[in-house]
């Protein structure tokens, strides 16, 4: 395999010109070359061909060719040479201006630290390099999937942030390396790759948002052109020398800890293209620590024989040197590869040797390469031994130590971080604190940075105990709160369905929003209640329902026992229709004319199209249910024979108004007046939450839904004949029945009851008015009709369980009183079920909340049934036991539990209250 040349300021590349390294001549084939900033024919210099990307790499190809241009052609290709270099040039200066500083980085890169975990694999690999739990989670690593997503949006001028802000733009899977600049910043990543597919040479890539595809995405590069470099500290300082070490992830990391000095590290090695940082990084540190005695190189084992490699260690050698450091380069005969400072375990070995003696011991040709390989163990120089011994490496104490000697041991380090965190600063004011306190204090800036970040989250933690307090009890009755039916329904329904609820493990409420959006599809369309006459304001009989609770609390079971009269009446109305449609065709093909087809009556419906919608409610007067067994097919189902297009959404948010509903297509039109349909069904909260996402609800679309939250209960077995399930059933046959022979009337409030809607109305307008959350705001607009729907259901409910043949003209006070009760416990419910956006969100009062509703339900928890029963940790956020043990201890100051070792339990007075 030939070798390679790198571009020098006396070696130009012959196509570009360029002297920084980036392009390459093959030393023993002047003919040809590699060009960086070849990437097509048209970037061809006169008398050379471009011939292709070299396999894997960022180089083009390209070889002598017979220059048979014209003077004429070669100015023109100089011209056009010069104009393309000048807009690259622009378009660099652009990109940069809006490079992010490290500072500003740092608090985005540490947001997306927070929000990631190490990957099983990823650990394993760390382990194997001989890093230990409190060295891995010190280190920062944290895994990416392969287009990672990301919790919140963050600006897309972060490099390796996508254009929506809502991903990383990883094409590979593996963990993220922070370079931690000298001030503490997380300035950059790299992705150190899983695993290596075929053709790929290289193991790490930078986190970047510049690809082929948007090559105006930020790259990695700082403000001035250079890549991020890593520095890493040690536990505790045992010389006054800096290490240089290549990469950015373990190899620095385990420097540090090992040798016991501070480390930087560079991408590929490659120091000389970051001069700058470089030079302040090595200032700093050495001012630090009140100047360095030497500056130490570790090569990667296996150098010697690589001519490119030993360049870039001349060039960073020579570039360090000409600041004025004492440089010299850390031996142990890492001749042969698997030989790094990472991969070592006897640190007595290594030696300090020249800089002069260590260039020597380069190969000039094959024949030295194989002498020098055959003797590994004598091709080293003796030099200076570095004092390694047990007194300089013990990088397994997780004691924190000052970085410099001779600092006042009486300084009290957490007291002034406390005092600092209590004022009132501005960034530049803190930064300076953090410099003094961290010269008084003999540890790093960036390590009283994190404590001070550390100090203030724990504060913001427990911030405002009172106050969550209040939310946390005030939910907590929430959910122990049901409504009593005997105010609000006929008291024939009232005993029986209180016993169903109590047999299933269910609510009573869980019913009742069952019973009245199958009371409301059953009315005849065109049956309203007059709310407000001035603005033609009629609420229709349509409403859409929903239960929502987890696996196992009897959703189900519950809305079935009030939808089977339902389904036997459809049952009756298919045999009916299949007699009626055997006459009709008997009579048709006798020659009978004027004949009517018979449709059937259709009184409820799971699988739909718009058009099938649109179908029904033009050939019935009634009203008809869609039942979803999974109110998450509203959404998925929405556009299924369209290939996921069309309005099939709109249709859906226009239908819940009444709205006329139209549909023409090339082979049909239909059309209805009116739309009459009520949805009712139930999901879990976790699909809800991928459903509502941040549960701002833009559109309104879950805010024409009334919820009630159903958590798991106890449902002991019941010994009991079924004679109160099978009166339940009849009962609401014969009222589903007189129900659909009511005449579609326009009912009125009667003049009490205009009084209590009026009060109820201007009481959710000022909430309306005071709530800072667009979702909430839109259901507290949208109950104002929900009430009057939720009236309207009672009215014609009631009046059939009565036995009345046509309910009265106006609905009256004590109707209107139980609507009112009904929606003002609809609205509770509507908390508990944002409670879980905002549990997503990571809001501690819900979060908090659903511990205490765990407790509740299991007596006492530990973190384990943390993880398992709360989704906020089943997804993996903040999920190890310290992170959860601080809810547990929050909940403990509030009074609200008991934290005795690791398991919780719910305070027994609490919760009877």
């Amino acid at each position: 395999m030939s070798n390679f040349i790198p571009s020098k300021p006396n070696n130009p590349c012959q196509n570009c010109g360029d002297t920084d390294g980036d392009c390459r001549q093959l030393a023993d084939n002047p003919d040809k070359i590699l060009c960086m900033k070849s990437f097509g024919e048209s970037d061809a210099a006169p008398g050379w061909k471009f011939t292709g990307r070299k396999s894997g790499s960022q180089w083009g190809v390209l070889v002598v060719a017979q220059d048979d241009w014209d003077e004429q052609r070669k100015e023109q290709w100089r011209f056009d040479q010069q104009a393309k270099l000048e807009r690259r040039r622009k378009e660099r200066e652009e990109q940069l201006a809006n490079s992010m500083p490290a500072a500003e980085r740092d608090t985005y890169y540490r947001q997306i630290i927070e929000q990631l975990k190490l990957h099983p694999d990823d650990r394993a690999n760390l382990v194997s390099r001989g890093m230990d739990d409190h060295q891995i989670k010190r280190s920062q690593f944290v895994s990416v999937q392969q287009w990672q997503k990301l919790e919140a949006e963050l600006p897309h001028l972060l490099p390796g942030v996508n254009l929506s802000g809502l991903g990383l733009v990883t094409g590979a899977v593996g963990y993220l390396c922070p370079c931690i600049d000298v001030h503490g910043h997380i300035a950059g990543f790299q992705v150190r790759r899983r695993r290596l597919e075929e053709g790929q040479k290289n193991r790490y890539y930078w986190l970047s948002s510049y690809t082929k595809k948007t090559p105006t995405g930020q790259g990695p590069n700082l403000p001035n052109d250079e890549p991020p470099l890593t520095v890493r500290h040690p536990i505790e300082l045992k010389r006054k020398a800096i290490g240089l070490a290549e990469g950015t992830g373990a190899k620095p990391f385990l420097g540090a800890e090992w040798i016991g000095i501070p480390f930087i590290g560079a991408a590929g090695g490659m120091f000389p293209k970051s001069p700058e940082t470089l030079k302040e990084s090595l200032e700093v540190l050495s001012e630090q620590m009140g100047g360095v005695e030497v500056i130490e190189l570790y090569p990667d084992a296996g150098m010697l024989t690589n001519r490119d490699v030993m360049s870039k260690y001349e060039n960073t050698l020579r570039l360090i040197e000409g600041w004025g450091f004492n440089v010299q380069v850390c031996w142990w005969g890492q001749i042969e590869k698997g030989n790094d400072i990472d991969q070592i375990s006897d640190f007595s070995q290594i030696r300090n040797i020249s800089t002069e003696d260590f260039l020597a011991m380069a190969p000039q040709n094959e024949e030295d390469k194989k002498a020098l390989v055959k003797s590994a163990a004598k091709a080293a120089p003796q030099g200076s031994m570095v004092r390694l011994n047990s007194s300089h490496v013990g990088a397994k104490s997780s004691k924190v130590s000052p970085i410099r000697a001779g600092v006042d041991p009486n300084f009290d380090l957490l007291s002034a971080i406390q005092e600092l965190s209590n004022k009132n600063l501005s960034d530049s004011e803190t930064d300076c604190e953090i410099l003094e306190i961290a010269q008084k204090s003999g540890y790093q800036p960036n390590e009283v940075r994190r404590t001070l970040e550390d100090l203030r989250k724990e504060v913001d933690f427990d911030d405002d105990l009172d106050e969550r307090k209040q939310e946390i009890e005030k939910l907590s009755t929430y959910e122990d709160y049901d409504l009593p039916l005997k105010s609000v329904l006929h008291h024939n329904l009232v005993g029986r369905i209180d016993k169903m609820a109590e047999y299933l493990g269910s609510k009573p409420s869980a019913f009742l929003i069952t019973l009245l959006c199958v009371t409301s599809s059953l009315c005849r369309t065109g049956t309203q209640v007059q709310l407000q006459a001035a603005t033609g304001g009629n609420a229709q009989s349509i409403l859409f329902g929903g239960i929502c609770g987890e696996s196992g609390s009897a959703k189900s079971p519950t809305q079935k026992i009030i939808l089977k009269p339902i389904f036997r009446l459809q049952n009756e109305s298919e045999s009916q229709y299949n007699a009626e449609k055997a006459e009709y065709d008997r009579a048709r093909n006798a020659g009978e004319v004027d004949l009517e087809e018979p449709t059937p009556r259709e009184y409820w419906t799971g699988n739909y199209t718009t058009e099938a919608l649109t179908g029904i409610i033009s050939k019935q007067r009634h009203g008809f249910a869609i039942y979803l067994d999974e109110l998450s097919s509203v959404v998925t189902g929405m556009g299924q024979y369209k290939g996921g297009k069309g309005n099939d959404r709109e249709t859906m948010l226009s239908g819940r108004d009444g709205s006329p509903i139209k549909v023409n297509r090339k082979t049909e039109r239909l059309a209805a007046a009116q739309s009459s349909y009520s949805v009712v069904g139930a999901t879990t909260p976790g699909v809800l939450r991928q459903l509502m996402k941040d549960f701002s609800d833009e559109s309104g679309f879950w805010a024409r839904f009334l919820w009630v939250y159903l958590p798991v209960l106890p449902m002991p077995y019941v010994d009991e004949d079924s004679s109160d399930y099978e009166e339940l059933q009849q009962a609401l046959y014969e009222a589903y029945i007189r129900i659909g022979h009511y005449e579609p009337t326009v009912y009125k409030l009667s003049s009490e009851a205009k009084e209590i809607y009026r009060d109820w109305f201007d009481k959710l307008d000022e909430r309306r008015l005071n709530e800072s959350r667009p979702a909430l705001r839109s259901v507290y607009n949208k109950a104002k009709f929900n009430t009057g729907e939720i009236a309207l259901a009672l009215h014609v409910l009631n009046s059939a369980v009565e036995g009345l043949r046509q309910p009265p003209e106006e609905i009256s006070k004590k109707t209107m009183k139980a609507a009112v009760k009904v929606a003002s416990f609809l609205m509770i419910q509507v908390n508990l079920i944002h409670r879980i956006g905002a549990e997503a969100a990571g809001d501690l009062s819900a979060i908090q909340s659903k511990i205490l509703e765990l407790a509740k339900r299991k007596g006492s928890i530990t973190a384990v049934d943390v993880r398992r029963g709360v989704r906020f940790f089943k997804d993996g956020k903040n999920s190890d036991s310290t992170a959860i043990l601080k809810h547990f201890k929050a909940l403990e100051k509030m009074g609200l539990g008991i934290l005795e070792g690791k398991r919780f339990t719910m305070n027994a007075l609490d919760a009877e209250e």
